[in-house]
């Protein structure tokens, strides 16, 4: 099932309804993570997990131009400091909060698909159009950079309710 849900509001579920909740490189366009935190407490099940990613941990300098280029036009986007989820999980009632650093695995996929779509510039030119297939290259391009530099990174993060 899948429901389309603005997460800054509450859920339209009942209280321990899932034995999981993931979340892949979507918590980065939320703000306020605390209260989205103590819902998807509510919502899980005594002893239920969460997992989710965040791409854009800022663990090094960034320059303006870089977060512009790593954001684009994809609404709110939220660069967050490492370490700052930990607290507001805990404060959320979440235990056995576990961090994993998965940069690598990003840096590698932008740029590969980096030089794929470099391998295909003009047929991308021709069906995206030269412009957007510019920007597109110099996301990926920022992607694999930053990560690369570990100036911003991917992190998984895995949380249980208490029974």
């Amino acid at each position: 099932m899948f429901h389309v849900h603005d997460a800054r509001e509450r859920f339209p579920f009942d209280d321990a309804t899932f034995d999981a909740i993931i979340s892949i490189d979507s918590i980065n366009h939320v703000f306020s993570r605390g209260p989205m935190f103590a819902e998807w407490r509510r919502m899980l099940r005594p002893g239920g997990r969460v997992l989710y990613t965040d791409a854009v941990v800022v663990t090094g300098p960034l320059r303006r131009e870089d977060m512009l280029a790593r954001s684009g036009s994809m609404g709110e986007f939220v660069f967050t400091p490492y370490g700052a989820d930990e607290p507001l999980l805990r404060a959320a009632g979440f235990v056995d909060i576990h961090v994993d650093d998965v940069t690598d695995n990003i840096a590698a996929v932008a740029g590969r698909w980096h030089a794929a779509r470099g391998r295909l510039a003009r047929e991308l030119d021709a069906s995206e159009g030269p412009d957007a297939n510019s920007a597109f290259q110099d996301f990926l391009a920022t992607v694999h950079r930053l990560a690369t530099d570990r100036r911003l990174s991917r992190f998984a993060y895995t949380a249980r309710r208490p029974v």
